[in-house]
């Protein structure tokens, strides 16, 4: 057996659970350390961190950069609807775009967006990450695993050198918006320079403790963290 098929073979079941919504933090935990292809024979026999990184390979290609479980999709919403009361959310850079049905069932008006959606995914709008926060009125922008990005071709020429997420966090604190992001620290793969060293902090979801405990009982569901990545 081809290693791709194996390794499609082997996440297939969390796989379809993420695309549901419904990723639970064991089967995410078997995901980030690659324990679960090791089941599979022509997979076992290669190095542990090897298999690790064939499993995250293919879980960026064909799900998402990120773990997105149950229990974080369920923090996600509370943390938005509760502590920045908010349910219009505009999802920039969504990519294979997988949060967008899931966070509907969730109670949210999310949109996602993206530039270059995947070929064929309809329930991603065609739009820059910019244009998006300027043009579809959100209460909360969202983005995942935005690497880097550059100077937004739209932008004005007083910011043309500044790269597009530090354009859209400065255009959504002008405006009071809250913007949640997931990916890698400052130093990490994710964000531009200008995103970091903006007139601004960026503050761990995580360090966020929901007021009402009917609303929810506990403090914010992490996004597990794949093995060996400072997500």
């Amino acid at each position: 057996m081809e290693l791709p098929l194996a390794i499609e073979r082997a996440c297939a079941e969390a796989a379809a659970a993420a695309l549901a919504g419904a990723l639970t933090v064991e089967q995410a935990e078997a995901l980030s350390s690659g324990a679960v292809a090791a089941a599979h024979p022509a997979l076992a026999k290669l190095p542990e961190k090897q298999r690790a990184n064939l499993v995250r390979l293919h879980w960026a290609e064909r799900v998402s950069w990120c773990l997105f479980t149950s229990a974080w999709q369920d923090s996600l919403a509370a943390l938005i609807t509760t502590r920045f009361g908010a349910t219009r959310v505009v999802e920039v850079c969504a990519g294979a775009g997988v949060l967008g049905r899931t966070m509907r069932q969730r109670g949210l008006d999310w949109v996602a967006t993206d530039l270059r959606p995947a070929a064929g995914d309809s329930t991603v709008l065609r739009a820059g990450a910019l244009d998006a926060v300027r043009d579809l009125a959100p209460e909360l922008v969202f983005w995942s695993w935005w690497s880097k990005p550059k100077a937004s071709a739209g932008c004005e020429a007083a910011t043309a050198a500044t790269p597009e997420d530090a354009q859209v966090v400065s255009h959504c604190r002008s405006r009071g918006i809250p913007v949640v992001f997931v990916g890698e620290p400052r130093g990490g793969l994710t964000g531009s320079t200008a995103l970091w060293d903006g007139p601004w902090a960026a503050v761990p979801a995580a360090s966020f403790v929901l007021p009402s405990a009917t609303d929810f009982t506990a403090a914010f569901v992490d996004v597990p963290r794949w093995r060996g990545f400072s997500d």
